[in-house]
């Protein structure tokens, strides 16, 4: 059967998406690679990705390619203050000894909040009695550079339609794709189960099906949900 670019479904809401693509920084350097090995799927329309990602987006089909940029503002939005707090070094025991090799600075650690929340600190400085960690997005401060092309696209079936999400992709949330903001003005439990090197937590930077994708830019993130366009 023969089929026409306009047989072929145009990007739109209650639509599953399936791409590939580069993300780079302004100045070229290369911060994540999606390729057709593990592409990134998602539910297009349900506020699982950032806005300006879907808005350029929108009405491209399979076989097209795409070359965007979003701003710093429009991502995950610049640096907030309130972000970087100190943190008790007790927090940090594990099996009653500090566990020294996690708090290595620079290195993500996952964390969860009193209420349940998963978030990602960076290590800044570790003192004597307490551990200064950054709790902005790895992505904070960044005008997003993508540069791809549409592997597919098709309807949602009615249980991805009733649940918003295609099967494997992780609702929104914690960003790691989130905004990389949070309200710290409660205390922190330490996640033990953790991973020494970055991530971006719950939600992918990018949205999508619980993918690690390849990293660049010094980062090294894991993105525990896609890649970077996730909201």
């Amino acid at each position: 059967m023969i089929t026409t670019e306009t047989d072929l479904l145009a990007i739109d809401n209650d639509h599953v998406v399936k791409l590939v693509y580069e993300l780079r920084t302004n100045e070229g350097e290369l911060i994540e690679i999606v390729n057709d090995s593990r592409p990134l799927e998602f539910y297009y329309g349900a506020g699982h990705m950032l806005p300006k990602f879907e808005e350029h987006l929108k009405g491209l089909r399979e076989g097209d390619k795409f070359q965007f940029r979003i701003s710093n503002l429009e991502a995950y939005g610049p640096s907030q203050a309130d972000s970087i707090i100190d943190l008790d070094l007790e927090i940090f025991r594990v099996n009653g000894e500090i566990d020294r090799e996690m708090l290595a600075i620079g290195n993500t650690i996952p964390m969860t909040d009193n209420h349940g929340s998963r978030l990602n600190g960076r290590v800044l400085v570790v003192g004597e009695d307490s551990v200064k960690m950054d709790f902005n997005h790895p992505l904070a401060e960044e005008d997003l550079n993508f540069t791809g092309s549409i592997v597919s696209v098709r309807e949602a079936s009615n249980l991805e339609k009733k649940n918003k999400l295609v099967k494997g992709q992780k609702a929104k949330g914690g960003c790691g794709c989130g905004s990389g903001h949070h309200d710290h003005d409660h205390e922190h439990e330490h996640d033990h189960d953790h991973e020494h090197g970055h991530g971006h937590g719950g939600g992918g930077c990018c949205g999508g099906g619980g993918h690690d994708h390849e990293h660049g830019h010094g980062h090294g993130h894991g993105h525990g949900g896609g890649g970077c366009g996730c909201h």
